[in-house]
């Protein structure tokens, strides 16, 4: 497969919820970065994709642009969704607000050995929270 083909395969398995096929996919010391979200290892990713689903059981992600240097694929990428299930982080729950979500992410994938060994997600954790009906407070924190 080429590193395209592997990124719409990920893709195709996660909208089907089939985990094991996710994990085909990605090399055994695959990292996943997001905000404040370090995912060291398939089984994490898999923990991580278990608690999106829950809290958003319909989450799809629509590519908007992708691009494709030959080592890492970048896409632009629309996530929607229901907030119908609870959403626990860092021992905060969200429960069901019933609201749609649609909240716009950047992705960047990097392959090893003909998997993906890492993927980088850029978005905004506080809009995301906010159309759960979140509130979401910014405070002056220890500079130190």
């Amino acid at each position: 497969m080429t590193n395209k083909e592997l990124v719409f395969a990920l893709f195709e398995a996660w909208h089907a919820r089939d985990l094991d096929k996710v994990t085909s996919y990605l090399t055994p010391d695959f990292e996943y970065f997001t905000e404040g979200s370090h995912n060291n290892s398939p089984q994490a990713l898999c923990g991580f994709a278990r608690t999106i689903w829950r809290g958003t059981p319909d989450e799809k992600v629509e590519f908007l642009s992708l691009v494709d240097d030959g080592q890492t694929i970048a896409i632009e990428a629309r996530t929607t969704g229901t907030h119908s299930g609870d959403l626990a982080f860092d021992g905060v729950v969200l429960p069901p607000s019933g609201r749609k979500l649609d909240i716009n992410t950047a992705y960047f994938f990097t392959f090893k050995d003909g998997l993906i060994h890492r993927w980088n997600e850029y978005g905004s954790f506080m809009h995301w929270a906010q159309q759960m009906g979140a509130k979401v407070a910014i405070t002056a924190g220890d500079a130190a």
